[in-house]
C-alpha cells in the first residue's frame, strides 16, 4: 500500500470524499461499485469486478476467436484479463494495465460517440493494434470492461461478424444486470 499524504474527515452521514486526482488516476467514475475490505486498523476500497466476469468473458472470447479468426482481448476497467488466440501475447499481457486510449474509447462508445478506430490497447506495446472494441455494460449502464479484436490497422469485419461481435459483448453485459 502506498501513502498518499491525503487526509479526509468523515461527515455526519459517515461519508468520505475520494479526491478527484485519485479517482482519475484509479479510473473511478461516479456510481462505480467499490468493494470494502477491512484489516486490523485499515479500510481498503477496491473497484468491484464480479468474480464470474472472467469466466463468462473468456468463454465468449474463445467462441469469438473461432468464429471471427481474430485474437480477442478481454479487459476489466484497468487490466488485461486474457488474450484468446495468441498464447504468446496472453502470457505477456495478462495483468498489464490497459491504455488510456482503450479506456477513453470505451467511455466514448458508452456516451454514444463513434469508436476511435485502430489503437494500441496496452501502454507497454504500441505494436499491438486493436481494430474493434466495445465496452461490456449492463442495462443500468455500469461498465465492467471491454472486448477488443486484435489485428492490422486496416482489418475489417463483415456486417455479419460485426453483429456476432456486438451480440457477444451484449450477452456478457446481460449477465451482470443485477449488480
Amino acid at each position: 500500500m502506498k501513502a498518499t499524504g491525503i487526509i479526509r474527515r468523515i461527515d455526519d452521514l459517515g461519508r468520505v470524499v475520494i479526491p478527484k486526482e485519485l479517482r482519475r488516476a484509479m479510473r473511478i467514475r461516479e456510481k462505480d461499485p467499490l468493494e470494502i475490505f477491512t484489516g486490523d486498523d485499515s479500510i481498503i476500497l477496491k473497484k468491484y469486478t464480479p468474480d464470474d466476469f472472467s469466466f463468462f468473458a473468456i468463454g465468449i472470447a474463445k467462441t469469438l476467436f473461432k468464429q471471427l479468426k481474430h485474437p480477442v482481448l478481454i479487459c476489466n476497467l484497468d487490466t488485461v484479463l486474457e488474450v484468446v488466440g495468441r498464447e504468446d501475447l496472453s502470457r505477456e499481457l495478462n495483468g498489464r494495465r490497459v491504455s488510456e486510449t482503450l479506456y477513453e474509447n470505451n467511455m466514448k462508445i458508452l456516451g454514444g460517440q463513434a469508436e476511435s478506430g485502430s489503437f494500441s490497447p496496452v501502454e507497454a506495446r504500441k505494436d499491438i493494434v486493436c481494430f474493434r472494441s466495445a465496452p461490456i455494460v449492463n442495462d443500468a449502464r455500469d461498465i465492467f470492461g471491454s472486448i477488443s479484436l486484435l489485428g492490422e490497422e486496416d482489418s475489417q469485419l463483415c456486417p455479419e461478424d460485426q453483429i456476432r461481435f456486438q451480440m457477444s459483448v451484449n450477452f456478457i453485459g446481460d449477465q451482470f444486470d443485477e449488480v
